[in-house]
């Protein structure tokens, strides 16, 4: 977890519209998903020995009060080379039987990532990624670089579904969040579309039917509401 800043970004519109708008927040995701079923957001972690008290949740341990964690994660620990080096989320709620994996965007430079692992790490998690490249229908190559942290995301997904889990990826794009950077600050859908096209041209997944029907796209306007085009 970053340090989150006070007005503006990604973290910060999130938590407001988690704390101040919820119903406007989960009115557009259950939109999106054409269901209507209450959100159940999990409250964060504590974690005294940081600033802010609060840790976000780390690989699969939002499932740690499942009743079949135990086997989940000695198949995440088979699967990923480091889990206390895994993705960070950003919130998780469930919707149903379905859970909600949030990614929050503020600015389209947070659209970008390199791979920081390790070696013998980067070669473990590009082997997943060509197994997932073949099973899904994609080329995988260069997803250790540049929009890695979505390729990650999809790797996660694909994880979770193999093991029975019903899981959407939600990507929440802010308009208006950062404010304080005129040349970062995304003002329309159009805007956010054409550096998500760029991403997803790059890892190959423009026209992926499995993407397509797992990783969901919300937009909404810090200043009023979710944006309807």
């Amino acid at each position: 977890m970053g340090k989150m800043a006070l007005g503006y970004g990604s973290e910060f519109h999130l938590l407001r519209f988690m704390g101040r708008h919820r119903k406007t927040l989960d009115k557009a995701i259950q939109d999106v998903l054409s269901m209507n079923d209450k959100i159940d957001w999990l409250d964060f972690p504590y974690n005294n020995t940081l600033k802010e008290y609060d840790k976000e949740y780390i690989g699969i341990n939002f499932l740690e009060k499942q009743q079949d964690y135990n086997q989940t994660e000695e198949e995440w620990g088979k699967f990923w080379p480091n889990k206390t080096k895994a993705m960070n989320w950003d919130a998780v709620g469930r919707i149903g039987d379905q859970w909600l994996l949030v990614e929050a965007k503020a600015h389209a430079g947070e659209l970008k990532s390199d791979s920081k692992a390790g070696i013998k790490s980067r070669i473990a998690i590009q082997d997943k990624f060509i197994d997932l490249g073949t099973e899904k229908g994609i080329d995988t190559t260069g997803w250790l670089k540049k929009y890695y942290q979505k390729a990650n995301r999809l790797l996660f997904l694909d994880f979770l579904q193999t093991q029975g889990l019903d899981v959407k990826m939600i990507f929440i794009y802010f308009l208006n969040g950062y404010e304080i950077d005129t040349k970062k600050n995304m003002k329309t859908i159009a805007e956010w579309e054409e550096s998500i096209k760029k991403q997803d041209k790059y890892l190959n997944i423009s026209n992926n039917a499995w993407v397509k029907q797992n990783v969901i796209n919300v937009f909404i306007d810090t200043r009023w509401k979710r944006v309807v085009k």
